[in-house]
């Protein structure tokens, strides 16, 4: 089973997500914050992490340089509502294997990180 690690300081979406994700056979994980997505990353293995990029502490570009430092084969995809193309060029440059805006369409998410886990493309 692939497991998937939802990282959003907001509870909703993290449970929202997390639903979805489960209902689509994965094994969810969910952190409220970046130190604690770092945290079960080391401690466990994830196939891809689904950050946030705005949240309180550690944010989810730094969450993504650590991942990518310590964790290489990672894939981790960054998510914001906060989005405009410096940070979409911002996760080519730091490493993220995909960028989501906000809001989304729950099934576009699922099916953009099926297509990444299979070695597609990401759809920038």
């Amino acid at each position: 089973m692939l497991s998937i690690l939802i990282v959003d300081d907001e509870p909703l979406i993290n449970w929202s997500l997390g639903q979805v994700f489960e209902g689509a056979g994965y094994a969810v994980t969910l952190a409220e914050s970046g130190e604690e997505a770092e945290a079960l990353a080391m401690a466990g293995r994830f196939d891809v992490v689904l950050t946030d990029v705005k949240m309180k502490g550690m944010t989810g570009f730094e969450l993504l340089r650590r991942l990518k430092a310590g964790l290489p084969g990672v894939k981790v995809v960054l998510m914001t509502a906060f989005s405009g193309e410096a940070e979409k060029d911002a996760s080519l440059r730091e490493g993220a294997d995909d960028f989501i805006r906000k809001p989304f369409n729950v099934a576009e998410v699922v099916q953009r990180v099926r297509a990444l886990l299979a070695g597609a493309e990401c759809a920038f």
